[in-house]
């Protein structure tokens, strides 16, 4: 049994390979992928393309992060297939996420 303890214990733990580190399994994201045209498949075949051209394993899950709150963000406002997403489309939701940006800020701030 290892009896290192604290620090040198974590810094142990993260010296492991990624596939050795255990956690969690991946949750299903829930989006509808039921045609070609779904957003879902488009950020599939993506990322499957950011992998085949050999990104960094935490690039390829930070860009999933981000395109999956677009893709949560349309959602809510029942846009769902490619041909929905127009420049009007994108330019409301950096609108949105920047006011949530400012929120976060103003809530830091008091």
């Amino acid at each position: 049994m290892n009896h290192t303890k604290g620090f040198a214990r974590a810094m142990k733990l993260a010296q492991r390979a990624q596939e050795k580190r255990g956690g969690h399994d991946k949750q299903p994201d829930g989006f509808d992928r039921s045609t070609p045209d779904a957003l879902a498949q488009w950020l599939d075949g993506y990322l499957q393309s950011l992998t085949v051209r050999n990104y960094a394993a935490s690039t390829v899950e930070h860009r999933r992060y981000i395109l999956n709150l677009f893709l949560a963000w349309a959602a809510e406002r029942d846009l769902t297939r490619g041909g929905q997403i127009t420049r009007p489309v994108l330019e409301t939701f950096q609108r949105w996420l920047w006011l949530c940006r400012c929120a976060e800020i103003s809530e830091v701030r008091g």
